[in-house]
């Protein structure tokens, strides 16, 4: 960490105190982080059974939040994630500034966000990176934000939105939920030489929403995103070079939905994810599917044990040379990951997990006859701490 690294978490930390003596209310540093060793065995790979097994420790998440309430209804709130054993000198892992928002809470019915935040989708992304909460180690995989090198985590899910508002509305014994949220959509500048980054390059906003039903512990909601696509630069160039194909402002939508059941002993959790592009994309595909379905059971207060189920299918648009030209390749990539895993609560603020996956890797490339498979089997600790 370099000196303007340290100065900024300092005038973070610090700053505050001197506002917090003109009120009541003081500022709240809190956190979590998870820290596993995990042990990864290639069956069959891709280019047949020449990779070596991997044994590795990882911090893989830290998350530091700083809470205020300014006033009886006026909440701000701060966080930051550190993932993958960061270290900016090393050139690993990543830092985000995750949430920036303050919050108004006029009752249960209505409440509004601003700022930079989390939206509600389905009944993970608000809570995924809340790991003393979850029972996983790796989450179901559209959510694993450590693998988002590889793991395309902001095509299944609206990972920002600056604008939200929610609330619950109860009938008898039913309760419904809302959340309405805009943003920018992934048409982000990460080119300084092309102006300002950070910010959308379009003039088109992400808006989505969920709405859901409670019943005692049952739990269901139907979720939705709306946005328009430029895709990568590099892909852009790409398809330049076909003039039938153009990735300027392609609407795509998510669609999600999910289903939750808890009592004291059981839970059972599923979630789906439709990503759907424009159909007139000629010779292209961007589609995206993925679900998940977990079952739990609690044999004891402090023991917790899950069987899990995860399935990712892609669509896939790649080029290759054939006889020295460029050709657009079609594919589909399909990864079924079905797995278990353990939890122990030692403490109120410690939970140590185990967690085992085999996964099984399908790619076809239709266009050139290509079929390929790849095999993996995972294991995993970790102590996930709250302090």
């Amino acid at each position: 960490m370099n000196k303007i690294h340290a100065i900024l978490i300092l005038s973070l930390i610090s700053t505050p105190k001197l506002f917090a003596q003109h009120d009541n209310s003081s500022l709240k540093i809190f956190g979590y982080f998870q820290s596993l060793a995990s042990y990864e065995t290639a069956l069959n790979t891709f280019q047949g059974n020449d990779q070596p097994t991997k044994t590795s420790f990882s911090l893989q998440q830290l998350n530091i939040f700083f809470q205020k309430d300014i006033t009886d209804k006026w909440r701000a709130l701060v966080n930051v994630e550190f993932v993958n054993n960061f270290s900016s000198s090393r050139k690993w892992g990543s830092v985000d500034l995750d949430e920036a928002w303050i919050r108004y809470r006029a009752n249960a019915y209505f409440n509004l966000k601003l700022g930079l935040l989390v939206p509600v989708f389905n009944n993970l992304n608000e809570i995924k990176n809340k790991t003393p909460l979850l029972p996983y180690i790796i989450r179901p995989i559209a959510y694993e934000t450590s693998f988002e090198n590889f793991i395309p985590v902001d095509e299944f899910l609206p990972s920002s939105t600056f604008v939200q508002i929610y609330g619950f509305l109860g009938v008898d014994k039913l309760k419904f939920d809302y959340a309405f949220f805009a943003g920018n959509t992934s048409n982000i500048n990460t080119n300084p030489e092309f102006g300002q980054t950070g910010v959308d390059t379009t003039a088109a906003l992400l808006f989505g929403g969920r709405v859901g039903l409670r019943a005692n512990e049952l739990k269901f909601g139907i979720s939705f995103t709306k946005d328009n696509l430029n895709g990568n630069s590099e892909l852009q160039r790409e398809l330049a070079l076909f003039p039938s194909i153009s990735l300027h402002e392609v609407p795509r939508i998510r669609l999600g939905s999910d289903l939750s059941y808890y009592t004291d002993k059981f839970s059972f959790e599923s979630e789906i994810i439709r990503v759907a592009y424009d159909d007139d994309i000629n010779g292209a595909g961007f589609n995206k599917y993925f679900y998940y379905t977990t079952f739990g059971y609690r044999f004891h207060e402090r023991f917790f044990a899950y069987f899990t189920y995860w399935n990712l299918f892609s669509d896939l648009t790649d080029f290759a040379i054939n006889e020295n030209q460029l050709i657009l390749t079609k594919g589909e990539s399909d990864m079924r990951i079905p797995g278990f895993g353990l939890t122990y609560n030692l403490n109120e603020r410690t939970v140590l997990k185990a967690q085992f996956a085999t996964i099984a890797i399908d790619t076809k490339i239709k266009s050139l006859g290509i079929s390929q498979e790849a095999n993996f089997n995972y294991y995993a600790l970790a102590a996930s701490v709250y302090f």
